[in-house]
């Protein structure tokens, strides 16, 4: 799952985006297995999965633990908040490979939920609630799982979440202005998901994401959509990236 080349231009992420789709598509409809208690998240062991099934997608370096809180507050807390029955699934496949790119790891991620729902057909809807890096893996997922109709995964699309991830990437907005001679560094410290996130290459990955109706279409499928941000002191992602805005409101720095 490479990289398009710098010349190569959107129609080649694009190509792969259709590509990843194929595999999700058929992760989706192969015949499937037995599953097991393993295969359900611990909070819902001996129990079936069923409802409204949450994604959670933890960020650069994480593990499918960073989010146990909001796996907690979902489970306890979601039917008040008119969600039903909660399944909640952190995703695994990310762990210690999170520096081979958004494409990479955002396809790593559809096949692992397109697998998951094909093992639970008592699922109706999904939501992902991404973090970081996350939160640019979930965007990516849901545009591959997506169909003509708005459902994802064939699934109903529920919410989509992003908290402090750096959606307009980190060539402007990060702790302190790099200048452009430093940016080819990215890739040597992380490696394609660095050249993403600095928007290095004719047609950035972020960029296309940011402007296709490919990427933007799926997302106006949910019912709920929200990007939280930190106003102030994220030395990784800044409220610029995180929000889609220069400033915050009201800041007089405009937005």
């Amino acid at each position: 799952m490479g990289a398009p080349a710098d010349d190569a231009g959107e129609s080649e992420w694009i190509s792969l985006l259709k590509q990843h789709r194929q595999e999700a598509h058929e992760a989706l409809t192969a015949p499937a297995r037995p599953s097991s208690a393993r295969d359900l998240p611990s909070e819902h062991r001996g129990g079936s999965a069923s409802g409204h099934l949450v994604v959670l997608c933890h960020g650069l370096e994480g593990t499918s633990n960073d989010l146990d809180y909001v796996s907690r507050t979902v489970l306890s807390k979601g039917e008040a908040y008119g969600m039903g029955k909660a399944t909640v699934f952190a995703s695994r496949v990310n762990t210690g490979n999170t520096k081979d790119g958004v494409a990479a790891g955002g396809a790593r991620l559809s096949i692992e939920v397109a697998e998951y729902v094909h093992q639970h057909p008592g699922l109706d809807t999904i939501s992902f609630v991404g973090h970081s890096l996350g939160g640019l893996y979930a965007r990516y997922a849901a545009a591959v799982l997506s169909s003509p109709d708005g459902r994802v995964a064939g699934l109903k699309a529920g919410a989509f979440v992003t908290t402090c991830s750096p959606h307009i990437g980190l060539r402007r907005y990060t702790i302190a202005f790099a200048p452009s001679a430093l940016h080819p560094m990215a890739w040597a410290v992380l490696g394609q998901t660095g050249t993403d996130l600095f928007l290095r290459g004719r047609d950035p990955l972020l960029l296309v994401m940011a402007t296709s109706t490919h990427f933007l279409a799926p997302l106006r499928g949910f019912e709920r959509r929200r990007a939280y941000a930190n106003l102030q002191g994220d030395a990784l992602v800044p409220f610029a990236s995180a929000a889609f805005m220069v400033a915050p409101p009201g800041s007089g720095g405009g937005g």
